[in-house]
């Protein structure tokens, strides 16, 4: 991790809907065995359905929810990015105590994977790390509150 690497060039951190840690079992379980092959065999409408409730909160409008089924159908690399965003995650959580910079992580007040409680307990392992939950928001916290998300980046970053 750069921030704890080279401290020196590092002065804030910010993770949005971050998971710090691999992801658990049950859960790289339907990543591996359910979304990527739905992905592999031309399945994008399923896949899209999956993923859209799973990022968003069930707040979020019908326009987002469409738009996010949208991007899942015409994202040509999505198995190659789910392979490596999320099940090739590694720990990180050694290294959170070693981090100097301010951090800020924001978690969906309604983030299954990430949730609020999980992202204050994480940034509590930081020496300056603090967490902020945005209300009505799921994992996809930038695009279904992103005027809280940049009010949030902007207060951290003054």
């Amino acid at each position: 991790m750069a921030a704890n690497q080279q401290p020196a060039r590092i002065n804030s951190l910010a993770a949005i809907a971050s998971p710090l840690q691999p992801l658990p079992g049950d859960a790289r379980w339907k990543m591996r065995w359910l979304l990527l092959p739905m992905l592999e065999l031309g399945l994008q409408g399923v896949a899209a359905e999956i993923l859209t409730k799973t990022l968003l909160s069930p707040s979020a409008g019908a326009r987002l929810h469409d738009e996010v089924r949208l991007a899942v159908r015409r994202a040509p690399a999505l198995a190659e990015a789910v392979r490596s965003i999320s099940l090739g995650r590694g720990d990180l959580l050694p290294d959170l105590p070693r981090v100097s910079c301010r951090a800020l992580f924001v978690a969906g007040s309604d983030d299954a994977l990430w949730p609020p409680e999980l992202a204050a307990t994480q940034a509590s392992r930081l020496q300056r790390g603090r967490a902020e939950s945005v209300a009505g928001a799921g994992h996809a916290v930038p695009l279904e509150r992103p005027r809280e998300t940049a009010a949030l980046l902007r207060a951290h970053w003054a």
